[in-house]
């Protein structure tokens, strides 16, 4: 699916006073976008969070798990990155 198709058209469902997309892609995109920001900060706690373990603990083992989780949502969100500048621009 791409958001930049002309021929796509965009309908949505009001329910009280919620909006509902119509399209699952169309919410997870406004899902995505709107918690980048927070997902960003997440991904700098942990590893900060990891650096410190493994200084405490002057293991680099003990602070591998928070490095892994760092890792997988910094790429989660660069993919995430490169897919809206690939559609948009």
């Amino acid at each position: 699916m791409s958001f930049t198709q002309p021929r796509i058209q965009h309908t949505s469902l009001s329910w009280e006073r919620f909006f509902l997309p119509a399209s699952v892609y169309d919410f997870l995109f406004l899902f995505c976008v709107v918690f980048y920001i927070p997902m960003v900060g997440v991904a700098f706690y942990y590893l900060f969070k990891g650096f410190s373990v493994s200084l405490v603990q002057r293991s680099l083992r003990s602070g591998l798990p928070v490095f892994f989780v760092a890792i997988v949502v910094m790429i989660s969100l660069y993919c995430f990155n490169a897919w809206v500048f690939r559609e948009l621009f």
